[in-house]
């Protein structure tokens, strides 16, 4: 009967809750804490989470963006055809520079891990550095050319915009992300460690914010996501207000100082955020 009864939900769900159950998947939420993720994200009741996760209500693109940024993903990701995700979801994407005649377009690509031909191509993909550059295919060697299976162009990307932000408070989360968008920043939010490392190691951020001290089950891959920068970019601890704690005092100084990190005392203004971000300190 209870097979029946989850075969009846599952035809009955909307597109919409077929791809926010699919996000939720890929990023480790198990599926019986999908109602109550979904509940605590958008201020639902338990009911009305449930009837969004498993009926036809429809979910809005604002709704979609703002659940896929929370997790490092655009909307186009999202609300891809379900039967794309499989084929796609273990490539690593890059940031790249699309160069069409004189103009330079900032994109995003996946490549093949075959790195095969196939008909009908009509851009590659050459590394220069710790960049890549797209072009028409045939313009370069295919010794060198790098295939690419996807090509996204966002007209709203934004070069060092990037901002990762970690944090168990999701309203507060909510709250500091609003503040960073309208500085002009892209913050996207995290409070699952694994996910975290998972989008850092996928594209580097150009920020990190950090609502320190971190719990212990997600150390370690908040840790890893920082340890692992590849490029220059700015760290922010966000802490309480320091009390005569020794201890606590050691551990802040020494995550500091492994990270050449900056920090502020909460509540955090938001002035003073945007202006630790923009201190960026190389990778050594």
């Amino acid at each position: 009967m209870s097979a029946e009864k989850s075969a009846d939900e599952d035809s009955a769900m909307s597109r919409g809750a077929h791809a926010v159950r699919a996000l939720l998947e890929r990023h480790g939420i198990a599926k019986h804490r999908h109602s109550a993720f979904i509940g605590e994200f958008f201020a639902l009741s338990r009911a009305a989470a449930h009837q969004r996760i498993s009926r036809s209500t429809a979910w809005t693109l604002e709704e979609l963006s703002a659940l896929g940024a929370h997790f490092g993903e655009t909307l186009g990701h999202v609300v891809a055809p379900l039967e794309d995700s499989s084929s796609e979801s273990s490539l690593q994407s890059f940031r790249a520079t699309l160069c069409l005649g004189a103009s330079s377009i900032p994109c995003r690509i996946w490549l093949r891990p075959d790195n095969a031909a196939a008909p009908g191509d009509a851009f590659v993909a050459l590394r220069t550095g710790n960049e890549h550059l797209v072009m028409p295919a045939g313009s370069t060697p295919d010794a060198h050319a790098l295939r690419i299976a996807r090509l996204e162009v966002d007209q709203k990307l934004s070069p060092h915009h990037r901002i990762a932000l970690w944090t168990k408070n999701s309203r507060a989360g909510k709250k500091l992300c609003a503040q960073l968008e309208n500085a002009g920043l892209e913050p996207y939010q995290f409070s699952v460690g694994s996910a975290f490392l998972d989008a850092a190691r996928r594209e580097p951020f150009d920020g990190y914010v950090i609502d320190w001290p971190i719990p212990e089950s997600d150390t370690a891959s908040v840790h890893a996501a920082l340890s692992e920068r590849r490029s220059p970019s700015a760290v922010v601890l966000i802490c309480p207000p320091l009390r005569d704690d020794p201890r606590a005092v050691a551990e802040l100084a020494e995550t500091i100082t492994s990270f050449k990190a900056q920090f502020l005392e909460k509540p955090v203004q938001a002035a003073l955020l945007v202006s630790a971000l923009s201190i960026r300190v190389p990778v050594v």
